[in-house]
C-alpha cells in the first residue's frame, strides 16, 4: 500500500495472485492442451479485468476491457466445444458489428475532446471490424475470423504488456527503495537515476517478448522461440556480411553496459572520501573522466567485433583519412590530444581557479574539445584545450588554496607614517579570516603623486574568501584612518593660463557677472 503503483495490486490480493501466476504462461498457451488453454485465458482475462478496473477512472475503458475479454475468451470456448462453423461466423459477424459501433462512438468522443492519437487508434480499430464484416459478406469466412481473432488478442497482449510493465516499475521501485539498497551511497544519491535506467531496460524485454507474441498471434511464427530468434534473425546484407537484429542489439547492449558500468565506477570513485583527499576533488573528476572514455573506448572495438567489422580495415580508413584529417580538422585533433593531456597532467582541475587572458574563471568541467569554466560574473565559456596547453595559465589553487591579498593604501604628505603602519596591522590582525602565518605585514611603499603610498599585505586560507575580505579589509581601514584623522588625498591639479585673447577674456567675465546677477553666487570676475 505504500507503493502508488502497486496499491492496486493490494486491493485485489486475490486477482494479482492468480494472473501473476498465470502470466509467464502465456508465451506457451498455444503449445498448452486446448482445456488447459482455455481455463488459463478466462481465468487470466477475469483476473486481469479485476486489476485493470482499480487502474482505469473512466467507464468506457473498463466497458471496452470487459468486451474484449469476452470476444476473446468465448471465440476460445466455441472452439473448444467444436461450435458449427455457422455459428462461429454468426458470432463474428455480431461481435464486429458491436466493435464497429463501440469504436465508432468512442473515435467522435475522443476527437472532440481533442486527443488525436487515441482517436485515430480507435478509428483503426473500426476500420478492422469493417474488412472483418465485408469479409463475412462476401465469403471469405476463414480470412475474417483469422482477422478478427488476430486482432483482439493483438490488444489483449499490449494491454498486458502495459500492466506488466506497470508492475515491473513498482517491483523495481520497491527494491531500489528498500532499506537494505539505500544503505549504499551509490544507490542513496541516484535514486531517480537507477529507477530511470531499470524500468528502461525491463520495458524493452517486456516489449520485446510482446511483439514475438503478436508475431505469433498473427501467424508469422510458430511459437514464441521461433517468433523471438525470427525477429533476431532480422537484417540486412552488407558485402559477404549479414547485419541482424541480435548482432545489433548485441552491440548496443556492450556500448549501454559500458556506459551503465562508467556510470557506477565513476558513482564509487567520487563517494570516495580517502581518494579526495589524495588527490583532491579535481582529480577525482580528471580520473572519472578518464575510466569514462577508456570504458566507452574499449565498447566500441567490442562492438564493432561483434558486428563483424574488421579492426585491421578500420585502421586502414583511419590511416586513409588522416591526410584530410590532418588539414581539415586539425584544430578538433589539437584540441583531443590537448584534452587527453589535461586529464593526464592535471595542470588543471575540476574546482580550481584560473587566470586566462586576464579573465578570472572556475573550472567546471574538462571535456576532450574545450573545457567549460564558470566566470565570476557568472558567465560561461569553452576554452579549447589546445589554448590551455600553449598559451599561458596561470592556476591560483594548483598546490594549495592559499592566496595573498594586496592593499594599497594612500594617506596625505604630512601623516604620521608609523601611525598608519600601526593601522594597517591592527586591521589585518583583527580579522578572523586572515591567517597568522604566514604573518601580515605593512610597510611604506614611496612617494606619490598627491599621497604617501603604503601597502599591506595579507593571507588567506581559501581563495573562495578573496572578494569578501578584500572589501571588508578595505572598509575597516577606511574606517580606522577617519577615526585618526588622517585624510585619504585625491589627486590636484593647478591650472596656470600664460596668454588670453582679449576676446574671450570679455566673453568669460560677461558670462560670470550675468550668472551672478542671476543669483548664482561664485567668484569674481575679476
Amino acid at each position: 500500500m505504500e507503493s502508488e503503483r502497486w496499491r492496486f495490486l493490494a486491493r485485489r490480493p486475490l486477482a494479482a495472485g492468480l494472473l501473476l501466476g498465470i502470466y509467464p504462461f502465456f508465451p506457451f498457451m498455444e503449445v498448452l492442451p486446448a482445456s488447459v488453454h482455455l481455463v488459463y485465458m478466462a481465468v487470466g482475462g477475469l483476473a486481469g479485468v479485476r486489476l485493470l478496473n482499480s487502474l482505469m477512472k473512466e467507464f468506457w475503458q473498463r466497458l471496452l476491457l470487459i468486451a474484449l475479454v469476452f470476444f476473446i475468451v468465448s471465440l476460445q470456448m466455441f472452439y473448444f466445444i467444436n461450435l458449427p462453423d455457422a455459428l462461429v461466423r454468426l458470432y463474428v459477424f455480431i461481435a464486429a458489428l458491436v466493435g464497429l459501433g463501440l469504436c465508432s462512438w468512442r473515435a467522435v468522443v475522443n476527437a472532440r475532446e481533442g486527443s488525436p492519437l487515441i482517436t485515430w487508434l480507435f478509428r483503426l480499430g473500426g476500420g478492422l471490424f469493417i474488412v472483418v464484416l465485408v469479409a463475412e459478406l462476401v465469403g471469405f469466412f476463414s480470412f475474417a475470423e483469422y482477422l478478427f481473432r488476430a486482432s483482439l488478442r493483438t490488444v489483449g497482449f499490449t494491454i498486458l504488456a502495459w500492466l506488466g510493465i506497470h508492475i515491473a516499475r513498482g517491483c523495481v521501485e520497491g527494491l531500489v527503495h528498500s532499506a537494505l539498497l539505500q544503505s549504499f551511497p551509490l544507490v542513496r544519491d541516484h535514486t531517480k537515476g537507477i529507477i530511470r535506467r531499470a524500468t528502461g531496460l525491463v520495458a524493452v524485454l517486456i516489449s520485446g517478448v510482446t511483439l514475438a507474441m503478436i508475431l505469433m498471434v498473427w501467424g508469422v511464427y510458430d511459437n514464441p522461440l521461433a517468433s523471438t530468434q525470427g525477429i533476431l534473425s532480422w537484417g540486412l546484407t552488407i558485402g559477404s556480411r549479414k547485419i541482424t537484429l541480435g548482432l545489433i542489439l548485441t552491440a548496443a547492449v556492450c556500448l549501454y553496459g559500458a556506459f551503465v558500468l562508467s556510470w557506477v565506477l565513476q558513482g564509487l570513485l567520487l563517494q570516495d572520501k580517502s581518494a579526495q583527499q589524495k588527490v583532491g576533488h579535481g582529480g577525482q573528476q580528471s580520473l572519472a573522466s578518464l575510466i569514462h572514455y577508456a570504458l566507452v573506448f574499449v565498447a566500441f572495438l567490442l562492438a564493432m567485433v561483434v558486428l563483424g567489422i574488421d579492426l585491421t580495415k578500420i585502421t586502414i580508413m583511419l590511416g586513409a583519412l588522416g591526410v584530410g584529417i590532418g588539414f581539415g580538422l586539425q584544430q578538433i585533433v589539437n584540441n583531443f590530444i590537448c584534452g587527453i593531456i589535461l586529464l593526464w597532467e592535471r595542470p588543471i582541475r575540476v574546482g580550481d581557479y584560473i587566470e586566462h587572458a586576464g579573465q578570472w574563471a572556475e573550472v567546471k568541467r574538462i571535456g576532450l574539445r574545450a573545457t567549460r569554466v564558470l566566470t565570476f560574473d557568472r558567465a560561461d565559456i569553452w576554452i579549447p584545450n589546445g589554448d590551455l596547453i600553449t598559451r599561458p595559465v596561470i592556476n591560483w589553487t594548483f598546490s594549495d588554496r592559499f592566496a595573498r591579498l594586496k592593499l594599497p593604501v594612500g594617506v596625505a604628505y604630512g601623516t604620521d607614517t608609523q601611525q598608519v603602519l600601526n593601522i594597517l596591522m591592527e586591521v589585518a590582525n583583527e580579522d578572523k579570516a586572515v591567517v597568522q602565518y604566514p604573518a601580515p605585514y605593512a610597510f611604506f611603499n614611496g612617494f606619490g603623486d598627491s599621497s604617501l603610498n603604503f601597502e599591506l599585505r595579507v593571507y588567506l586560507l581559501d581563495l573562495d574568501n578573496w572578494f569578501t575580505v578584500y572589501g571588508r579589509l578595505y572598509q575597516e581601514i577606511e574606517r580606522k584612518l577617519r577615526e585618526a584623522g588622517i585624510t585619504i588625498p585625491f589627486p590636484q591639479r593647478d591650472l596656470h593660463l600664460r596668454s588670453v585673447e582679449p576676446a574671450m577674456l570679455d566673453t568669460s567675465v560677461c558670462l560670470v557677472g550675468g550668472l551672478q546677477e542671476a543669483g548664482f553666487k561664485g567668484p569674481s570676475p575679476r
